[in-house]
């Protein structure tokens, strides 16, 4: 990887704005001389947390050891495919467990093609057989599985809405006492006057499952939260992806590949993913 596509040039081109916002900064990718951190990846993998998790796999300082799912930018089946697919082609070899497709009060939400595309990967192309197969535990149990397995050394990282976190609390509460840290992207605290992405009181992670949210975010672990309004700081130009597509290798085109799909003018000229690194940002 070039360092268009590094930690570096990635926290110049935020401006540090994800300390500005966060509830409890939390330097996940902080340099280690001894072993990488280790993470598991909770998402719906769509396009923004496709860039998420393949920025999270290349930092030597990560350790994926597990990838969990959840609908949300896309359905179950398509988030779980993406995992599946994103692990196989960049040889991520932590598991990928599939998580929850429905939230605690039971509702399903119809997947945000408009944003996400119908494959929740910009509508590419996707291949027609992936040799990855999911783990046989529920998102829950391997969850609740790893942290036991590592105690006070597992990080997750939620990217998406809360539902598999929740499901692990409630089937053993003891892990909120052995997980090293939970950070999660979610919510909307008002930075700047930015509110929530889909009504002004609400951010869609957390109003995919608000039961999920409350019953996360009350938990006894060590957990940073980083609002949607935070996210709203970073725009990534069309000439600044370009870069990282024509350097970055083929995680990076990869990534101008899933983008196009979400364009739109402003004042600053053309932003082809303003917000792709809501989700993302929550690592670093």
């Amino acid at each position: 990887m070039t360092d268009l596509f590094s930690r570096r040039h990635f926290l110049a081109a935020t401006g540090g704005m994800l300390a500005a916002g966060a509830i409890r900064p939390a330097p996940l990718l902080a340099a280690s001389a001894s072993a990488p951190r280790k993470v598991i990846v909770d998402a719906d993998i769509g396009v923004d947390d496709t860039m998420a998790l393949l920025l999270v796999h290349f930092a030597p300082e990560v350790d994926i050891v597990g990838i969990t799912t959840v609908n949300g930018n896309g359905t179950l089946d398509n988030t779980t495919r993406n995992a599946l697919l994103l692990s196989e082609k960049f040889g991520i070899q932590a598991p990928v467990a599939k998580g929850a497709g429905v939230s605690l009060d039971n509702r399903t939400d119809t997947a945000p093609a408009f944003i996400h595309g119908d494959n929740a990967m910009g509508n590419i192309v996707l291949p027609s057989h992936i040799n990855r197969t999911v783990d046989a535990r529920p998102a829950w149990q391997m969850i609740v599985d790893m942290v036991h397995a590592h105690p006070h050394e597992i990080t997750i990282l939620g990217l998406g809405r809360l539902t598999n976190l929740a499901l692990a609390l409630r089937h053993d509460p003891t892990i909120a006492t052995l997980t090293r840290e939970v950070i999660v992207m979610g919510g909307g605290f008002g930075l700047h006057g930015d509110l929530g992405n889909v009504t002004p009181a609400a951010e869609a992670n957390f109003k995919g499952d608000p039961m999920a949210a409350d019953m996360v975010c009350g938990a006894s672990w060590p957990m940073t939260i980083v609002g949607v309004d935070v996210t709203f700081q970073t725009t990534m130009t069309d000439a600044y992806l370009q870069d990282i597509r024509d350097q970055g290798g083929p995680a990076s085109r990869l990534i101008w590949d899933v983008i196009p799909t979400i364009v739109w003018p402003d004042s600053r000229g053309t932003h082809r993913f303003k917000n792709v690194i809501h989700r993302m940002q929550t690592i670093l």
